[in-house]
């Protein structure tokens, strides 16, 4: 008992985020109970929970500690970016809803902050620990789906695309929770050699299974951002990545035929029916709405090139193209770029550019050169194609929009952080700093201030829609209404 309670003693303060992080991961992606705007609760409640804790000195010295590792040039970078995004907020429509997204960005930051504090105290250990339960989040959505799959057969119901794909109001929003988790499935089979023979089809059954989720999705912009990562991954390790490759493209060649037999052959004998939602030739080539938003987003950003429109303000302006469209137009660009350009500014998104790319380049000479540490090692690989996969998507869909697609990005980024930094055996030495304390104080404030008026009216079960006359249509961005009330 003495034992037990010395090693909780020991355990750092931030595993209570983890462990929240975890349930987030594993629970809202596969309940029916978390809709949208339950899910963005979910996330804005790691935030506050993460903030709150800084109170605790360790903690605070620690995290203080990680951010002073990054050099002079980001951390001026970092900064700029926030004063950026407060004069944004300030200068917008409605600053309560910019100043609400960027507390929600930077509340996310702090997360990614957070892993990277983990990671590098628990290195390894920690690395099997969030694979394994990414994974078994797989897993179960992999078991409703086919679950479903099954009894649809059975009782020969039709089923329309994307019926399927349950708890999520979007298919796309289960595509981008997809892409950040595809390649770590193929992690444990690169590096765990010794693998019982059992458990190694377990997961080249898991990996086939997730890609046949993939092709029945229909999203063409998925399927290019993982082919496309595994190109860039070839670029920069060469034979290195080999293995990685040659793995994922048999699971992706695998997944698509298992997708034609369980979804086109079997069917016919069956007697079931699915359709699928794969566009034909014809839709591909008529006007896309992507390319009035893209249009929309010039315009705005050619009247207001230095600080936006303001964060969340494309969900503010009216959209002159609702009118003559028969379909939705969606409150966000489905560009990531173009989105931060629209309504945090150009120079902001030129430092966030500079910033990845920076991080980008330092991450493949890391593990481009020797690392002593052969999981390391393996994990550079898959990481990079992990996050140029969901940077390439963020091109075409809403990654850095939706709650499960945005923690899974504060995650992996954090987890980078950490890899990166013990791969260069940096020593970390923990220093108070007041002005973390004083930092998270005034977030935690704005984050309150700003989501109160959307959030009581959700968790008292009121949906909380504007009135106004010339809202935009009823999609999503920060809630799943969408449009920003006047």
């Amino acid at each position: 008992m003495t034992m037990l309670k010395d090693h909780f003693k020991k355990t750092p303060i931030e595993s209570i985020v983890f462990i929240a992080i975890i349930l987030f991961i594993i629970v809202t992606p596969n309940s029916y109970f978390f809709t949208f705007d339950k899910k963005r609760i979910f996330e804005v409640g790691i935030v506050f929970l993460n903030l709150i804790i800084l109170s605790n000195r360790d903690f605070r010295g620690r995290l203080a500690s990680h951010f002073y590792i990054f050099s002079l040039s980001t951390r001026l970078a970092l900064f700029t970016m926030l004063i950026l995004g407060i004069l944004s907020s300030i200068y917008a429509p409605l600053s309560r809803c910019g100043f609400l997204e960027l507390s929600l960005y930077v509340g996310l930051f702090v997360i990614s902050m957070t892993i990277f504090c983990l990671s590098v105290k628990y290195e390894n250990l920690f690395d099997n620990v969030l694979i394994v339960l990414l994974i078994a989040s797989c897993v179960m959505y992999q078991t409703s789906f086919f679950s479903l799959y099954l009894a649809a057969s059975i009782q020969k119901v039709p089923v329309h695309w994307p019926l399927l794909f349950t708890s999520f109001e979007n298919v796309r929003f289960f595509n981008q929770y997809q892409i950040w988790l595809f390649f770590l499935i193929s992690y444990p089979l690169l590096n765990f050699k010794e693998l019982d023979s059992r458990l190694r089809v377990s997961l080249k059954t898991i990996a086939i299974a997730w890609a046949i989720l993939l092709i029945y999705s229909g999203s063409r912009g998925a399927c290019i951002a993982l082919i496309s990562a595994l190109i860039i991954s070839w670029f920069c390790y060469k034979k290195k990545s080999y293995s990685f490759i040659k793995l994922n493209l048999y699971f992706l060649f695998a997944g698509a035929l298992g997708a034609w037999l369980l979804f086109d052959i079997l069917p016919l004998f069956f007697g079931a029916e699915f359709t699928t939602g794969w566009r034909t030739f014809e839709q591909l080539t008529t006007d896309s709405p992507r390319l009035y938003l893209i249009n929309l987003c010039l315009s705005h950003i050619k009247a207001h090139p230095l600080l936006g429109i303001g964060p969340m303000h494309l969900a503010y302006y009216p959209n002159p193209i609702s009118s003559y469209l028969p379909y939705p137009i969606f409150s966000h660009p489905h560009n990531s770029i173009l989105q931060w350009a629209t309504e945090m500014g150009v120079p902001s998104a030129i430092i966030i550019l500079l910033l990845i790319g920076k991080g980008l380049v330092l991450w493949i000479k890391r593990f481009r050169s020797h690392v002593s540490d052969q999981q390391s090692s393996y994990l550079g690989v898959v990481l990079l194609s992990t996050v140029c996969s969901a940077i390439i998507y963020s091109l075409v869909d809403g990654v850095i929009v939706m709650p499960v697609s945005q923690v899974l990005m504060a995650v992996i980024m954090g987890w980078m952080f950490g890899i990166y930094f013990r791969t260069n055996k940096i020593f970390i030495e923990e220093k108070e700093n007041i002005a973390v304390l004083l930092f998270a104080g005034a977030v935690l404030i704005m984050l309150t201030y700003t989501i109160v008026p959307g959030l009581l009216p959700r968790m008292a079960g009121v949906a909380g829609f504007s009135t106004r006359e010339h809202s935009v249509p009823n999609d999503p961005r920060f809630w799943v209404q969408g449009q920003i009330p006047d």
